[in-house]
């Protein structure tokens, strides 16, 4: 029992400073995203991630590319989830102001929670299933129509909470075997190389 919660302290605070990491990396995207088109700031992005992650992988000796079919197949679902949640959030922060977008991104854990208990059939409780309908009723009154300072790319990112969910419960499937550094390395190569026509990313075709 006493290990068990010495892991969860572990997890909540590995949370925490991802949470901080994240918080981090949109504010500077938002502000590359005043000067620069998504694109480049995609780039940029994703060849500092990736030179990050390989060094880790490296230190780690953490390399590993033979799995299961199986686990190819999440792991391809997954990446493909975060290439979409990275395209819709991205767009959503850098045209609109970063504290809506960041607000309606907290309905993610309750997005997570729900999809656990419908399709990983993961106990939710009557007090867990009264915070995820709180925060539905007020994710609503964030993106209410015609709020002051909520556009279109409101709905931007709602899209990128739901591609956020996919792709957390598609990790939660995957083998306990595959190395978490591996799962970073392919999605942040994924993000790297995502198509990059100018019909897709740019602010041009909204």
């Amino acid at each position: 029992m006493l290990d068990r919660k010495i892991e969860n302290l572990r997890g909540a605070l590995l949370m925490v400073l991802s949470m901080a990491a994240f918080t981090t990396n949109d504010l500077f995207v938002k502000l590359l995203g005043a000067q620069l088109p998504l694109s480049q700031v995609l780039m940029l992005r994703g060849a500092v991630a990736i030179l990050m992650i390989a060094g880790l992988c490296q230190f780690y000796q953490a390399w590993a590319i033979r799995y299961a079919r199986k686990d190819l197949v999440l792991i391809a679902l997954r990446c493909a989830a975060d290439v979409c949640a990275t395209y819709f959030f991205l767009n959503a922060l850098i045209n609109m102001p970063i504290a809506n977008a960041t607000a309606i991104l907290q309905l993610q854990p309750l997005t997570v929670a729900l999809g656990a208990a419908l399709f990983l059939h993961e106990l939710l409780g009557w007090r867990r299933m009264i915070a995820i309908g709180i925060g539905f009723l007020g994710m609503l009154m964030i993106v209410r129509p015609g709020a002051e300072g909520f556009s279109n790319y409101s709905f931007y990112a709602l899209i990128a909470v739901l591609f956020i969910t996919l792709r957390e419960l598609v990790t939660r499937s995957m083998s306990a075997r595959i190395l978490s550094l591996m799962i970073t390395f392919f999605a942040a190569l994924s993000v790297l190389f995502m198509p990059q026509h100018q019909c897709f990313i740019s602010n041009e075709c909204q």
